[in-house]
């Protein structure tokens, strides 16, 4: 992938292109957000996040990007128990690859929201 400027530029070039699918996202704080828009914004940060892995981004460019997922992430599981049941019953799909460290730090991340 080409970088556009800076990274946080290149991350929003990605952002602005997965937001032409579905039914765009909540212009509000996470904290704002109802438990569907929630969903939108973790879905939206999954997409950005794994078009930019699946186009070579800059190392800078996913760190942006996995910290969108990451504030996704929590908020929705501060705000969801069925959200929160999934990472424990093993059917929410991690950002990256499922290995040990990477469950075990999602997990963590949702008991900190």
């Amino acid at each position: 992938m080409f970088d556009f400027g800076n990274p946080e530029d290149t991350a929003n070039m990605v952002r602005d292109s997965c937001l032409t699918y579905g039914p765009g996202l909540a212009e509000l704080p996470l904290d704002e957000m109802t438990e569907d828009q929630l969903r939108n914004a973790i879905t939206y940060a999954y997409m950005a996040y794994t078009d930019a892995s699946l186009s070579d981004a800059s190392d800078e460019v996913l760190s942006i990007l996995q910290e969108d997922y990451d504030k996704a992430f929590k908020a929705l599981a501060g705000a969801s128990e069925e959200f929160r049941e999934s990472l424990y019953n093993n059917t929410h799909q991690f950002l990256g690859a499922r290995t040990r460290e990477t469950v075990d730090y999602y997990r963590k991340l949702a008991t900190e929201a």
